[in-house]
Protein backbone atom coordinates (compact mmCIF):
# COMPACT_ATOMS: atom_id res chain seq x y z
CA UNK A 1 0.00 0.00 0.00
CA UNK A 2 2.47 2.68 -1.12
CA UNK A 3 1.46 6.26 -0.46
CA UNK A 4 3.32 7.84 -3.37
CA UNK A 5 4.88 10.35 -0.96
CA UNK A 6 8.65 10.73 -1.09
CA UNK A 7 10.65 9.19 1.80
CA UNK A 8 12.50 12.52 2.03
CA UNK A 9 9.20 14.16 2.99
CA UNK A 10 8.66 11.69 5.87
CA UNK A 11 12.24 12.19 7.08
CA UNK A 12 11.86 15.98 6.99
CA UNK A 13 8.50 15.80 8.79
CA UNK A 14 9.98 13.57 11.50
CA UNK A 15 12.93 15.94 11.91
CA UNK A 16 10.67 19.00 12.25
CA UNK A 17 8.44 17.26 14.80
CA UNK A 18 11.52 16.29 16.85
CA UNK A 19 12.82 19.87 16.74
CA UNK A 20 9.41 21.13 17.89
CA UNK A 21 9.39 18.85 20.93
CA UNK A 22 13.03 19.60 21.75
CA UNK A 23 12.31 23.32 21.80
CA UNK A 24 9.46 22.74 24.27
CA UNK A 25 11.87 20.83 26.59
CA UNK A 26 9.02 18.73 28.02
CA UNK A 27 7.84 15.26 27.12
CA UNK A 28 4.53 15.26 29.01
CA UNK A 29 2.39 15.43 25.87
CA UNK A 30 4.72 13.03 24.07
CA UNK A 31 4.38 10.38 26.79
CA UNK A 32 0.60 10.74 26.79
CA UNK A 33 0.63 10.42 22.99
CA UNK A 34 2.81 7.30 23.25
CA UNK A 35 0.29 5.69 25.61
CA UNK A 36 -2.62 6.45 23.29
CA UNK A 37 -0.73 5.27 20.20
CA UNK A 38 0.41 2.12 22.01
CA UNK A 39 -3.15 1.33 23.07
CA UNK A 40 -4.45 1.89 19.51
CA UNK A 41 -1.66 -0.28 18.04
CA UNK A 42 -2.51 -3.14 20.40
CA UNK A 43 -6.23 -2.77 19.69
CA UNK A 44 -5.66 -2.86 15.92
CA UNK A 45 -3.40 -5.95 16.17
CA UNK A 46 -6.04 -7.76 18.23
CA UNK A 47 -8.86 -6.73 15.85
CA UNK A 48 -6.88 -7.77 12.75
CA UNK A 49 -5.98 -11.10 14.39
CA UNK A 50 -9.59 -11.79 15.37
CA UNK A 51 -10.73 -10.95 11.82
CA UNK A 52 -8.10 -13.35 10.42
CA UNK A 53 -8.99 -16.29 12.68
CA UNK A 54 -12.02 -17.47 10.65
CA UNK A 55 -9.72 -17.76 7.61
CA UNK A 56 -7.10 -19.93 9.34
CA UNK A 57 -6.30 -23.14 7.48
CA UNK A 58 -4.66 -25.86 9.63
CA UNK A 59 -2.43 -26.85 6.68
CA UNK A 60 -0.95 -23.35 6.66
CA UNK A 61 -0.08 -23.63 10.35
CA UNK A 62 1.58 -27.02 9.84
CA UNK A 63 3.72 -25.85 6.89
CA UNK A 64 7.46 -25.97 7.60
CA UNK A 65 10.18 -24.84 5.23
CA UNK A 66 13.42 -25.46 7.08
CA UNK A 67 16.57 -23.90 5.61
CA UNK A 68 18.29 -27.28 6.07
CA UNK A 69 15.61 -29.54 4.55
CA UNK A 70 14.87 -30.75 1.05
CA UNK A 71 18.44 -30.25 -0.15
CA UNK A 72 18.35 -26.49 0.45
CA UNK A 73 21.60 -24.68 1.16
CA UNK A 74 21.72 -22.62 4.34
CA UNK A 75 21.40 -18.91 3.65
CA UNK A 76 23.09 -16.76 6.35
CA UNK A 77 20.84 -13.82 5.39
CA UNK A 78 18.05 -15.64 7.23
CA UNK A 79 19.90 -15.13 10.52
CA UNK A 80 20.08 -11.36 9.86
CA UNK A 81 16.38 -11.28 9.09
CA UNK A 82 15.39 -13.30 12.17
CA UNK A 83 17.53 -11.28 14.59
CA UNK A 84 16.42 -8.01 13.01
CA UNK A 85 12.75 -8.86 13.45
CA UNK A 86 13.25 -10.13 17.01
CA UNK A 87 15.26 -7.08 18.06
CA UNK A 88 12.75 -4.70 16.50
CA UNK A 89 9.83 -6.54 18.11
CA UNK A 90 11.25 -6.41 21.62
CA UNK A 91 13.11 -3.09 21.47
CA UNK A 92 10.51 -1.34 23.63
CA UNK A 93 12.29 -2.41 26.81
CA UNK A 94 14.85 0.33 26.19
CA UNK A 95 12.22 2.93 27.08
CA UNK A 96 12.37 1.62 30.66
CA UNK A 97 15.39 3.87 31.13
CA UNK A 98 13.17 6.89 30.50
CA UNK A 99 10.71 5.80 33.17
CA UNK A 100 13.28 4.50 35.67
CA UNK A 101 13.96 7.84 37.31
CA UNK A 102 10.29 8.45 38.14
CA UNK A 103 9.54 4.85 39.11
CA UNK A 104 12.60 4.49 41.33
CA UNK A 105 11.65 7.68 43.17
CA UNK A 106 8.36 6.04 44.17
CA UNK A 107 9.78 2.53 44.65
CA UNK A 108 13.52 2.62 45.46
CA UNK A 109 13.71 -1.20 45.52
CA UNK A 110 13.06 -1.26 41.75
CA UNK A 111 10.59 -4.12 42.15
CA UNK A 112 7.75 -2.34 40.32
CA UNK A 113 10.14 -1.37 37.50
CA UNK A 114 11.21 -4.99 37.04
CA UNK A 115 7.63 -6.32 37.28
CA UNK A 116 6.47 -3.67 34.79
CA UNK A 117 9.19 -4.72 32.34
CA UNK A 118 8.26 -8.39 32.76
CA UNK A 119 4.58 -7.60 32.14
CA UNK A 120 5.48 -5.51 29.07
CA UNK A 121 7.66 -8.27 27.60
CA UNK A 122 5.00 -10.93 28.28
CA UNK A 123 2.41 -8.75 26.55
CA UNK A 124 4.72 -8.22 23.55
CA UNK A 125 5.35 -11.97 23.30
CA UNK A 126 1.62 -12.74 23.53
CA UNK A 127 0.69 -10.18 20.87
CA UNK A 128 3.46 -11.35 18.54
CA UNK A 129 2.35 -14.99 18.92
CA UNK A 130 -1.29 -14.05 18.29
CA UNK A 131 -0.32 -12.11 15.15
CA UNK A 132 1.96 -14.84 13.78
CA UNK A 133 -0.67 -17.56 14.29
CA UNK A 134 -3.42 -15.42 12.72
CA UNK A 135 -1.40 -14.31 9.69
CA UNK A 136 0.46 -17.58 9.04
CA UNK A 137 -2.78 -19.51 9.35
CA UNK A 138 -4.91 -17.22 7.19
CA UNK A 139 -2.50 -16.56 4.34
CA UNK A 140 -0.97 -19.48 2.39
CA UNK A 141 2.79 -19.81 2.85
CA UNK A 142 3.51 -19.40 -0.88
CA UNK A 143 1.69 -16.05 -0.89
CA UNK A 144 3.43 -14.89 2.30
CA UNK A 145 6.89 -15.81 1.03
CA UNK A 146 6.35 -13.91 -2.23
CA UNK A 147 5.10 -10.77 -0.46
CA UNK A 148 7.67 -7.98 -0.59
CA UNK A 149 6.06 -5.66 1.97
CA UNK A 150 4.26 -6.36 5.21
CA UNK A 151 1.69 -9.09 5.73
CA UNK A 152 -1.01 -6.41 5.85
CA UNK A 153 -1.39 -6.31 2.04
CA UNK A 154 -2.22 -10.01 1.54
CA UNK A 155 -4.32 -9.98 4.72
CA UNK A 156 -6.34 -7.03 3.38
CA UNK A 157 -6.75 -8.79 0.02
CA UNK A 158 -7.90 -12.00 1.70
CA UNK A 159 -10.30 -10.57 4.29
CA UNK A 160 -11.28 -7.20 2.79
CA UNK A 161 -13.80 -5.08 4.67
CA UNK A 162 -12.22 -2.81 7.26
CA UNK A 163 -8.82 -4.54 7.16
CA UNK A 164 -7.24 -2.17 4.57
CA UNK A 165 -8.36 0.86 6.60
CA UNK A 166 -7.07 -0.61 9.87
CA UNK A 167 -3.84 -1.55 8.09
CA UNK A 168 -3.22 2.01 6.93
CA UNK A 169 -3.98 3.39 10.41
CA UNK A 170 -1.65 0.82 11.97
CA UNK A 171 1.19 1.63 9.58
CA UNK A 172 0.87 5.36 10.21
CA UNK A 173 0.72 4.90 13.99
CA UNK A 174 3.62 2.45 13.99
CA UNK A 175 6.06 4.73 12.24
CA UNK A 176 8.06 5.06 15.46
CA UNK A 177 7.50 8.81 15.58
CA UNK A 178 6.96 8.92 19.33
CA UNK A 179 9.88 6.60 20.09
CA UNK A 180 12.13 8.69 17.87
CA UNK A 181 11.06 11.88 19.65
CA UNK A 182 11.65 10.30 23.10
CA UNK A 183 15.09 9.03 22.10
CA UNK A 184 15.95 12.40 20.58
CA UNK A 185 14.90 14.17 23.78
CA UNK A 186 16.93 11.75 25.92
CA UNK A 187 19.99 12.23 23.73
CA UNK A 188 19.50 15.99 23.91
CA UNK A 189 19.32 15.90 27.72
CA UNK A 190 22.41 13.70 27.97
CA UNK A 191 24.38 16.00 25.66
CA UNK A 192 23.17 19.06 27.58
CA UNK A 193 24.26 17.53 30.93
CA UNK A 194 27.66 16.50 29.63
CA UNK A 195 28.33 19.95 28.16
CA UNK A 196 27.48 21.60 31.48
CA UNK A 197 30.06 19.52 33.36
Amino acid sequence: MPTGISPAFWAAALFLIAVYFLRRETLTATIASALVIGFLDILIIVILSVLAFPFIQPASLRYVNSPFGNGQIFNPMIIELVFGVVLASYFGHTSAGNAAKGVLRRDPSGRSLILGNIAAMATAIGLNCLWVIAVNGAIPSAELSSTTGTALSPLAAKIGGIVPILGVIYVILSMEWVRFICHTACSYRCAKRSLQV
